[in-house]
């Protein structure tokens, strides 16, 4: 896939601004429309990602995205995982260990997910501070899903 952002992550820490990450990438040759009826596939061994997903249908749902519970009837696909991890940093005086979390989303086709291939036409995905993702989960998913089919890099939620 043509990558159209930079593979970069910009955490924001000015201001009163929530450190929160976000890379968003759309593959040029094809556009997802938001009246293109969206399934969601959620990763059923992330309970993050099943206690968010109600917040993700809500807010897609409010943004004019039509989400449909029968993929059969989709246009599209979207694969929705929440990720817990450690990063660690090298610093001057050893290596820092922060816990992290990773929303991600990737959109496929309707056809190529059927046929077993995860071939991303939008890939969307927010790295935070797990006690971030609990506080803010709505806007971060509100973030991410307003620039569903677009590109997008940039980072920091209001307080």
């Amino acid at each position: 896939m043509k990558k159209t952002a930079l593979l970069l992550a910009l955490t924001l820490t000015l201001g009163a601004c929530v450190p929160v990450s976000f890379i968003v990438q759309q593959d040029p040759t094809q556009v997802p429309q938001k009246s293109q009826p969206v399934a969601i596939v959620v990763d059923e061994s992330s309970i993050e990602a099943r206690k968010l997903l109600p917040v993700l249908q809500q807010q897609m749902t409010a943004q004019g995205i039509d989400v449909v519970a029968d993929q059969q009837s989709a246009a599209w696909v979207l694969n929705f995982t929440v990720q817990n991890q450690f990063d660690t940093t090298e610093t001057k005086n050893g290596t820092a260990i922060a816990p992290g979390s990773t929303v991600q989303l990737n959109l496929v086709s309707a056809d190529d997910f059927r046929a077993g291939r995860n071939k991303p036409v939008w890939s969307a995905s927010s790295n935070s501070n797990p006690s971030v993702l609990n506080d803010r989960a709505q806007d971060i998913i509100k973030i991410v899903v307003q620039h569903y089919g677009q590109s997008y890099v940039g980072g920091g939620i209001p307080p």
